[in-house]
């Protein structure tokens, strides 16, 4: 009786989805059938649910959301490297602005390395130097990586301050974006950085806080060339003080 129960509100559930998705809410407001497919999902129907997020594609082949969110159905019913065949699929395949493939990228790195771990498979950053989600998830990416030794510590720190130099120094990233980015970047020096961890607290501050005679040597040594163009001076690098001359840290 009361599996019988259990099914007749199942089917009503099941119907209210149908309904929804069928009638009520327009494709391109994909919130609904994403539920709807976790739904299926969550009664063994994994099947069911791919049908849904590959007809939601069909009408919107670049959503960011709805792609992820089938890598995700594809890991837990497939395994790993279905996932990552399908997120390689939409990055080489898809017609896709460089804002989305750059997240779908950085989610391929982030899954290479922390659920298959194959870090070095991953290295297609220099095509997104304007796409926020692909530095932000690449620098954790990078910073969360494990390092168990002094040999690992060091080849660590030597991942992250490249992503943070290619940020600061390369990328067409707003100034908001590059700002957290420094201030991330500030904190895990003196959370994880290296014994002269310090030296480039200071120095970095310098650069960026200090006269305008100091930001004018580090612009012309190269420190804010943007390599393929000079970064806007407004547009480097601002955070706090930290060395006693301004206001004091802001982290």
């Amino acid at each position: 009786m009361l599996s019988q129960e259990d099914g007749k509100k199942t089917e009503e559930v099941r119907n209210i989805y149908q309904r929804a998705s069928c009638t009520f809410v327009p494709i391109q407001r994909p919130t609904v059938r994403l539920w709807y497919a976790k739904f299926e999902e969550s009664l063994g129907h994994s099947d069911v649910a791919d049908d849904i997020l590959e007809a939601i594609l069909m009408n919107l082949p670049g959503h960011l959301e709805v792609i992820i969110e089938l890598t995700n159905l594809h890991r837990r019913s497939r395994g790993v490297d279905a996932a990552i065949q399908t997120l390689r699929a939409y990055v080489n395949g898809a017609d896709l602005s460089p804002y989305v493939r750059g997240a779908l990228v950085a989610e391929w790195a982030r899954m290479m390395s922390e659920i298959n771990g194959k870090p070095d498979e991953a290295s297609h950053q220099d095509q997104y130097l304007d796409c926020r989600p692909f530095w932000l998830k690449w620098f954790f990416f990078e910073v969360n990586q494990p390092a168990r030794d002094a040999k690992d510590q060091k080849q660590h720190y030597q991942r992250v301050k490249a992503v943070y130099d290619t940020v600061r120094q390369r990328s067409n990233l707003p100034l908001a974006t590059i700002k957290d980015m420094t201030a991330y970047y500030l904190t895990y020096l003196q959370e994880r950085g290296p014994s002269d961890a310090m030296q480039e607290v200071m120095e970095l501050d310098k650069e960026v806080n200090g006269p305008a005679s100091v930001q004018k040597r580090a612009k012309q040594e190269g420190m804010l060339d943007g390599g393929d163009g000079v970064v806007p001076q407004e547009s480097a690098v601002a955070v706090q003080p930290v060395n006693g001359q301004g206001a004091g840290a802001g982290y």
